[in-house]
């Protein structure tokens, strides 16, 4: 793990430009791809080539992601301080990103995740 940080940290901020010492700390990425990943492989009713090629979409995806959320809290943050748009901004960015594994699941899987909601219905009536 710590040469994924390193490489992420040579690739994002060395390369850029920008100042390590007011770069913010990135939420972990192993906190969406645990979830999203772990569903993936869970899902029942996938064939295992549909499986792996949206599971390793979804990756590309949460990375993506990862890096976005990573430089809009680098462009929010000032050095010297926290500023009141970051402190703003920054805690709707993080509770939309916890959710981004639990959103690719339901569209990579909308069959699978319909039918877990609609079995309870099916044994109600």
């Amino acid at each position: 793990m710590a040469f994924l940080g390193q490489s992420l940290r040579f690739l994002v901020i060395d390369l850029a430009g920008w100042k390590p010492a007011c770069f913010p700390a990135p939420k972990p990425i192993l906190l969406n791809l645990i979830p999203f990943v772990s569903l993936m492989v869970i899902t029942e009713g996938m064939r295992m080539k549909t499986r792996v090629t949206r599971t390793a979409e979804g990756i590309l995806i949460l990375f993506a992601w990862h890096m976005i959320l990573t430089e809009l809290v680098y462009l929010l943050l000032d050095c010297q301080a926290t500023t009141p748009m970051y402190e703003k901004l920054s805690v709707p960015l993080y509770l939309v990103s916890g959710t981004i594994p639990f959103i690719l699941w339901m569209l990579f899987a909308p069959k699978q995740v319909a039918s877990l909601f609609s079995r309870g219905r099916k044994k109600a009536k």
